[in-house]
């Protein structure tokens, strides 16, 4: 655990951090965001311009079932007439869940570990990942996207730390921000398995689980009263991968994205692959569990394919990051990075939130989608060779 001390410093960290973020973002309208690949705030604003009156335009179906959050904060919007400057309260309101996501992170990076350097680092790499807090400045109304990642947060914490008030918390949170909270079913009960827990914590469980399947179903219900579109099934939603409806060239796309937003987890997933026989002893029951979390949530998106989740899968999988970097924290804690290796990959992180579209680069429109992919390649194999003789793990 911090000192006050210490502590005092990561805020400041997060608060640097998320201001050298909001200094050197693209910022654009609404609607150029929607052109630009956000084509859900279409949906999200109409449900925010109509609250708390249901709205009588068109809504796609997956977006009507995320209405929660949305129709709240337009309910509160409207009832002070702040519709003229809703756009910068997103942006406000996103900056504020980022914070809220950093310093809930922050603090179980610390209960996993205290290797200071390691933990900036993971940190940094989550926060300079474009496809999270970039993309949220860019398009506030994806305001879900964040809630969740909060959620899932929160959820993290009862699974490392058996904090139980967390788990409603987390699971309103999630239930309420997207359907993909119904991943959060195999692993809690993997975890009411696997896990020596008493009676009254299995009930407490279980009834969590009744208040995610209701809230799911709850959703679903009032989503009727909106006009809704008729979209896809859910089932088509994870078997797009397998309808080969797609060109060589799509899935070369598809797989270089996804690449993109998780370049830093591909790189400590292939240390881990030389480290598995010690990593297998040194886990526990409880990192299992984020792992088929992390693994879970990163499935969905990949197994949509190069049809149906597209140009989404860059922020659809960046949903697990946080998961995957506390996996990693717990495994690499005892490395030692010297300060060299620490500011190379520091400065490296930090080119790497420069990308084509989101950052201030995007403004200037001299930066294309395949000179950000090669400057990704360039770090990705720098961090790589930077790392080699840290990250295999002594007997």
């Amino acid at each position: 655990m911090l000192d006050i001390k210490e502590a005092n410093r990561f805020i400041i960290f997060i608060f640097l951090l998320l201001l050298f973020i909001a200094a050197t973002n693209n910022y654009t309208s609404i609607e150029n965001s929607m052109i630009d690949g956000f084509s859900d705030q279409k949906h999200y604003l109409n449900i925010i311009n109509d609250s708390p009156s249901f709205t009588i335009q068109e809504i796609a179906k997956y977006q009507s079932e995320r209405f929660f959050f949305p129709y709240v904060i337009g309910a509160l919007i409207n009832f002070f007439k702040l519709n003229q400057i809703s756009y910068e309260i997103f942006i406000f309101l996103n900056i504020a869940v980022f914070f809220l996501i950093l310093s809930l992170f922050i603090k179980l990076l610390n209960f996993e570990n205290s290797n200071i350097n390691l933990n900036n680092l993971l940190v940094l790499s989550f926060a300079c990942n474009p496809y999270i807090f970039r993309a949220g400045i860019y398009a506030p109304l994806m305001i879900n996207d964040y809630i969740f990642i909060l959620g899932i947060i929160l959820f993290l914490f009862f699974l490392l730390h058996g904090k139980i008030n967390f788990l409603t918390t987390s699971v309103l949170i999630c239930s309420f921000s997207r359907q993909t909270a119904l991943l959060m079913l195999p692993v809690l009960f993997f975890y009411l398995y696997f896990e020596k827990i008493n009676s009254r914590e299995k009930i407490y469980i279980l009834f969590n689980i009744v208040i995610l399947i209701f809230i799911f179903y709850f959703n679903k219900y009032i989503s009727s009263f909106f006009n809704v579109k008729i979209d896809e099934s859910l089932i088509k939603t994870v078997t797009g991968l397998f309808k080969f409806n797609y060109t060589f060239l799509e899935l070369i796309l598809f797989i270089a994205r996804f690449f993109i937003s998780n370049f830093f987890i591909i790189i400590l997933l292939f240390f881990t692959c030389f480290n598995l026989t010690k990593v297998k002893r040194k886990i526990k029951i409880k990192h299992w569990s984020i792992l088929i979390l992390g693994l879970l949530i990163w499935s969905q998106p990949i197994l949509g394919g190069p049809i149906f989740t597209g140009g989404n899968i860059q922020r659809l999988t960046s949903f697990s990051i946080p998961i995957f970097l506390i996996l990693f924290s717990y495994i690499y804690k005892d490395i030692k990075l010297g300060n060299l290796n620490y500011y190379l990959i520091f400065v490296l992180m930090i080119i790497s939130s420069f990308d084509h579209r989101y950052s201030f680069l995007g403004r200037l429109e001299i930066f294309t989608n395949a000179n950000y992919l090669q400057s990704i390649i360039i770090i990705f194999i720098s961090i790589i060779l930077i790392l080699k003789n840290k990250l295999i793990l002594k007997s």
